[in-house]
């Protein structure tokens, strides 16, 4: 038997390539044939099923999908229980970039130098320019408990502990809410606008800063599983027949 395969490319949630090789090989290469296909995006699987599709010896009529809600998890697993099975599994992970600003993430504090490199490094997801550059000058103007008694100290060494030991009021930021358009999920092209809250604790030598959005808080579940229903959809649309198995 000679061999018909054809050569289908998908995107890894790293954003590499993965190229699978789909048809029928000679019966001694059969193993060949056989892919389990990991770390993808639900779009991935989607898209190797649409290429499938008109291809020689593409025949899906004992395929199904997998699907876990709780880990966010989908999988499509032709051949099911045959030679030449292909199982390919993905999941809805969080992009790089919104991971890297550690929103509610109790974990993630960011210190003085820290927060203003975030800032640094991330000005091209913030959806106001001006909010950005404020931002910056208020994390650079804002001390410490024992820089701020020095500063109100007249005396610097014998004053500095009255001051310190007084009601210290600290320099607020001029925003303590911004708004940031960002790719939720890895690989997913979609922009979200996502609200942020500031949260700083203003310590002896330097500040504490963490990062909330209510907005994730609430939706960032029921989104993660709208991208796993909207792969489903297209799916179904171009083979209605293949099951679905449902793992909440």
């Amino acid at each position: 038997m000679e061999q018909t395969t054809s050569q289908i490319n998908i995107n890894a949630n790293d954003g590499q390539t993965i190229t699978l090789l789909h048809g029928e090989a000679p019966k001694q290469e059969q193993m060949w044939q056989n892919h389990i296909v990991e770390n993808i995006t639900p779009s991935s699987i989607t898209d190797f099923v649409k290429k499938s599709k008109g291809l020689p010896d593409t025949d899906f009529s004992h395929a199904l999908i997998k699907v876990s809600y709780s880990k966010y998890e989908m999988s499509f697993v032709n051949n099911v229980h045959r030679e030449g099975r292909i199982k390919l599994s993905s999941v809805v992970k969080l992009s790089t970039d919104l991971q890297n600003f550690g929103i509610n993430d109790d974990k993630v504090k960011f210190n003085k130098k820290s927060f203003e490199n975030l800032l640094r490094r991330n000005k091209r997801f913030f959806a106001d320019s001006m909010v950005h550059t404020a931002l910056l000058k208020d994390i650079q103007n804002l001390k410490a408990k024992k820089e701020i008694a020095f500063q109100n100290s007249d005396d610097k060494r014998s004053n500095v502990s009255m001051a310190y030991n007084q009601q210290v009021m600290v320099k607020p930021f001029q925003f303590e809410t911004f708004e940031i358009d960002i790719p939720l999920f890895q690989n997913q092209p979609d922009i979200e606008t996502v609200p942020i809250e500031i949260y700083y604790e203003v310590g002896d030598t330097d500040i504490s800063i963490s990062l909330h959005s209510e907005f994730l808080y609430s939706f960032l579940d029921a989104k993660q599983k709208s991208v796993i229903d909207t792969e489903i959809a297209r799916i179904l649309e171009l083979y209605p027949l293949i099951p679905v198995l449902v793992d909440a």
